[in-house]
């Protein structure tokens, strides 16, 4: 049979042309990576961040790929032309797609025509982050710490409507910070929760506050100082130690944030780095914790910046609380105070949280999300509550 169709046909002018394997799958042979395109038109692989090869391709050719997701990726030859220009995203865990192809010169050049989802749904990237935790008042207080971030790859299914709650950050009391709300997205069998981050731990406080996402930072103290919080397993980091008014270092430490842990306050009090995400398509920290306040008039009285990906800084009195904040829309944990006297000022709040979905498909939406596009994928960024629906309803 001889086939006349352009390079990059739709599967329909594939079809038209007598593509398509009129005779049926015939399973082929893949071994180390490579599927001998002589053995079948039909091949099974398992992703695991491995690049594929074809070998033996017959002049004319269409075959496919199921593959079945295990959360890793997978690489295509150079050789290949995708749709859009972008290869399909991977398959989630135990998820599946089947990517079509064909060659029209002994596979010199392959071309896609058809990808096609089990289901009718589609594969999605998330990045989900909680509201920061609020930074200690007075002084010689605690960072708070980051909200907790998630992030991944799921299904989403034709027709559901998910919906995305965003976590306000936490504010502050009399020496404390408080804990920042979390963000979520839940619909159908899905649900991505992150937790909202810890308060900062403040001045002669056992706050009940100071674990989250990432943990707030903790306080100095006459004794030893105190601890700063737990941080969520896969979430974040734990907040820093504060130090005793007996060493240089007296005062509070950094809150967590999502890719290290709050410094401890005889090493710089600094909050804990954010993680990074490319999810919009450049590389962004988020989640970075909140920087912790030395004494004002005794030992070290330095100030700790804010972990990249919006932590807050440490300011003293003289500014304002707004100063001290974590970024808005980043998770990130506010700044401690520190006061000229005894006085209480207000710790900085958090940062509100974000939720972000990149998908190929387009989607209808509520709560006006920011839509972007990356390449052949759109990009939701949702700074507000609302809600995603791909497909009909």
């Amino acid at each position: 049979q001889v086939l006349t169709v352009n390079a990059g046909a739709t599967a329909a002018e594939w079809a038209a042309a007598g593509g398509g394997g009129g005779g049926g799958d015939s399973l082929g042979t893949v071994t180390n990576n490579d599927l001998d395109l002589s053995t079948g038109n039909f091949f099974e692989v398992t992703t695991a961040g491995q690049t594929l090869t074809f070998s033996n391709a017959p002049t004319v050719f269409d075959f496919k790929i199921k593959l079945t997701g295990t959360g890793d990726g997978i690489n295509y030859p150079s050789s290949v032309t995708f749709i859009g220009g972008t290869p399909p995203i991977s398959p989630a865990n135990n998820a599946t797609i089947t990517v079509a192809l064909y060659t029209l010169d002994g596979g010199t050049s392959f071309y896609s025509y058809l990808t096609s989802l089990t289901t009718q749904d589609t594969s999605f990237n998330y990045l989900v982050v909680a509201g920061g935790g609020g930074g200690a008042s007075r002084d010689i207080g605690g960072g708070g710490g980051a909200g907790g971030l998630l992030s991944g790859t799921g299904i989403f299914s034709s027709g559901v409507t998910y919906t995305i709650t965003i976590g306000a950050g936490g504010g502050t009391r009399p020496n404390d910070g408080l804990k920042g709300a979390g963000s979520s997205f839940v619909g159908g069998s899905l649900s991505f929760e992150a937790t909202g981050g810890g308060g900062g731990v403040g001045y002669s406080s056992t706050n009940d506050e100071i674990s989250g996402g990432s943990g707030g930072g903790g306080a100095g103290s006459s004794n030893n100082g105190y601890l700063g919080g737990l941080g969520t397993s896969e979430e974040g980091f734990n907040g820093g130690l504060g130090s005793s008014s007996s060493n240089t270092t007296y005062g509070g430490a950094g809150g967590g944030g999502a890719g290290g842990l709050g410094v401890d306050a005889s090493d710089g009090r600094h909050g804990g780095v954010g993680a990074t995400s490319s999810i919009t398509g450049s590389s962004v920290y988020y989640a970075g914790g909140g920087g912790g306040a030395g004494h004002r008039s005794s030992g070290n009285s330095s100030l700790g910046d804010g972990g990249l990906g919006g932590g807050g800084s440490a300011t003293a009195s003289l500014n304002t609380a707004e100063d001290r904040s974590g970024t808005a829309n980043t998770g990130g944990g506010g700044g401690a105070s520190r006061s000229s006297s005894s006085d209480s000022d207000d710790g900085g709040n958090g940062g509100s949280g974000v939720v972000i979905i990149r998908a190929f498909n387009s989607a209808n939406t509520t709560g006006s999300p920011t839509i972007t596009t990356d390449g052949s994928f759109n990009v939701y960024k949702f700074t507000g509550s609302g809600s995603i629906t791909f497909g009909s309803s």
